[in-house]
């Protein structure tokens, strides 16, 4: 668990888990799409994700000794984006439902993605 994290996604079993923290806070919503964002994460079309980190500005190196290195945008929507393509791919979601309008000002590409696939 994360410093001050209000909940977590289990992926094994499908589950969402709830720390205590997640009831003293006001956007229960925003938590709750955040985390679910992570059960869709695995269950998008690879070409949609491939597409997604692309626009995102993921890049991914394979040297010779095929070792995989992931390398985070330059530019993050939130500053733990970095952890991983997923938790990225879920502070985006929560964005887009969080304010649209907003989103949809700083990135309207991202934006188009997921109003495409997961209208409001």
């Amino acid at each position: 668990m994360y410093k001050d994290n209000p909940a977590a996604s289990e992926l094994t079993n499908g589950s969402i888990i709830l720390y205590d923290l997640f009831f003293k806070e006001k956007n229960k919503k925003s938590i709750i799409v955040h985390e679910s964002s992570h059960h869709l994460y695995k269950k998008v079309a690879p070409k949609d994700i491939a597409d997604f980190l692309s626009m995102s500005g993921w890049s991914i190196e394979v040297t010779l000794d095929r070792k995989v290195y992931e390398s985070p945008p330059k530019k993050l929507i939130q500053p733990y984006s970095a952890l991983d393509k997923d938790e990225d791919f879920a502070n985006h979601v929560e964005s887009y439902y969080q304010n649209p309008k907003s989103y949809k000002a700083t990135h309207p590409k991202h934006y188009d993605f997921f109003n495409q696939r997961y209208p409001l």
